[in-house]
C-alpha cells in the first residue's frame, strides 16, 4: 500500500475586485444636497427652539397664575386682617363702656348703700331715743 497522494486542492478563485465607488455628483447637486440638509437640520432646530418657547409660555403661565392666586390670597388675609382688627377695636369699645358702666354702677351702689347705711344709723339712734324716752318714763 503505497501512499496515495491526492492532488493538492485548487485555490479559490480570488475575491471579486469591489466595485467602484460612484461617479461623484456635480458640485451643483451636492451644494442643494447640502442646503436640503440645512433646511431640514434648521427646521428641527426652530422646531425644537418652538416647543421649548411654548414649554417656557406654559411654566410662565403657570407662574402667573401661581402668583394671581397668591395674591389673591394675599389680599383676602390683608381683608381678613382688617375685618378682625375692626372686630377688635369694636370689642375693645364694648369692653370700655362696659367698663363705665360697671363703674358708675360700682359707684351708685356705693352711695345708695352708704344711703342705706347712714339710714339706718339714724334710725338706730332714733330707736336710741325712743328706747331712752321710753325708759326715761
Amino acid at each position: 500500500m503505497g501512499i496515495s497522494r491526492k492532488k493538492p486542492a485548487t485555490p479559490a478563485p480570488a475575491p471579486a475586485p469591489p466595485p467602484a465607488p460612484p461617479p461623484p455628483e456635480p458640485v451643483i447637486q451636492y451644494v442643494e444636497r447640502t442646503d436640503a440638509e440645512l433646511v431640514a437640520q434648521g427646521w428641527r432646530k426652530a422646531t425644537d427652539a418652538a416647543a421649548e418657547i411654548d414649554r417656557m409660555r406654559k411654566q410662565l403661565k403657570d407662574a402667573e397664575e401661581r402668583a394671581e392666586t397668591h395674591r389673591n390670597a394675599e389680599k383676602q388675609l390683608e381683608a381678613d386682617r382688617k375685618k378682625m382688627e375692626a372686630a377688635l377695636a369694636e370689642a375693645q369699645m364694648i369692653k370700655l363702656e362696659l367698663e363705665q358702666k360697671a363703674s358708675a354702677e360700682k359707684a351708685r351702689l356705693a352711695y345708695e348703700a352708704d344711703r342705706v347705711r347712714r339710714s339706718l344709723e339714724d334710725e338706730r339712734e332714733r330707736a336710741a331715743r325712743l328706747q331712752d324716752a321710753l325708759l326715761a318714763t
